[in-house]
């Protein structure tokens, strides 16, 4: 389901995820390409239609899925063991969905490197973070919806334990792992 948004082959990915990999490696590669989607990719919360991780990239705006969709098939682009994952979370600010008692899966990536797990969630740029007063208290590769914060209330309570692994089959116990953020 969600592979038909991961357009790995596609050259515009390509080019992308090779701007950075002539430079970087390992774990300094990871966090460049993070911080590049996380701040210059901005946060468009108003995105009704499903585009490509190639279209996110070149309209330069995602929402939540399509920033981490683009930043799984940059990862994957370049090999890396990584996964898109989702926790189902409720906004307690009513500032980020703007519906009240909305429960929405919240989409990040999961990768394993070298051993390292290393989770992370690529949103909201930095100009979105002023702009509403965010806090995030989570360190580069430890993410948890409940470390983000908006003046000072949590901003994300998480519902249940569960998490999902994409793509989702029909089997709904092959993708769910009993163990917590």
């Amino acid at each position: 389901m969600i592979e038909k948004y991961c357009d790995i082959d596609n050259e515009r990915i390509i080019n992308y995820a090779s701007k950075f990999s002539q430079n970087y490696s390992g774990i300094y590669l990871i966090n460049r390409i993070y911080i590049d989607i996380k701040n210059f990719i901005y946060y468009d919360p108003y995105i009704y239609k499903e585009e490509k991780a190639s279209e996110t990239l070149v309209m330069g705006r995602g929402d939540n899925k399509r920033k981490n969709i683009l930043l799984y098939t940059v990862f994957k682009s370049l090999n890396f063991n990584c996964e898109l994952k989702t926790v189902r979370v409720k906004d307690l600010t009513n500032k980020i969905i703007a519906r009240q008692n909305e429960v929405l899966d919240w989409f990040y990536v999961f990768l394993d490197f070298m051993g390292k797990k290393i989770n992370l969630e690529s949103t909201f740029d930095t100009n979105y973070m002023r702009s509403i007063r965010f806090t995030d208290k989570n360190i580069f590769g430890e993410f948890n919806a409940e470390k983000y914060y908006v003046e000072e209330k949590r901003l994300f309570k998480k519902i249940d334990d569960l998490e999902f692994t994409y793509p989702i089959n029909k089997n709904l116990e092959d993708n769910t792992k009993s163990e917590a953020l």
